[in-house]
């Protein structure tokens, strides 16, 4: 969707700060908030969300670097690290699942 219209609001010190900290809060942008506000979308703060986010991550990450070493031949053994950080990831696609299923994310 192709976004042509600017829109401006003066708000109170008090009220940008307090709209800053819902957006920083449900890790979105102001103007994506706005845009959920005016579509009745509620924004949902999930707590621990981005944390979980960042873990998911790290733990991609790890997969990578042992794939790597297992496929350079640095070590052996590594089924078991390996299998450790897929059970943990699978672990958290299912919580995130499980969030989307609850959640109107507004992006």
């Amino acid at each position: 969707m192709s976004r042509s219209r600017m829109f401006s609001v003066r708000l109170s010190t008090s009220e940008y700060y307090a709209m800053q900290q819902k957006c920083d809060r449900a890790g979105i942008s102001c103007s994506d908030y706005v845009r959920a506000a005016i579509r009745d979308r509620d924004v949902t703060i999930i707590e621990g969300l981005p944390d979980m986010v960042l873990a998911v991550n790290r733990i991609g990450n790890n997969i990578n670097q042992i794939a790597k070493a297992v496929n350079y031949g640095m070590f052996t053994g590594a089924e078991s690290d390996l299998r450790k950080a897929v059970a943990d990831l699978s672990d958290m696609r299912k919580e995130l699942l499980e969030i989307g299923k609850r959640v109107d994310i507004c992006r």
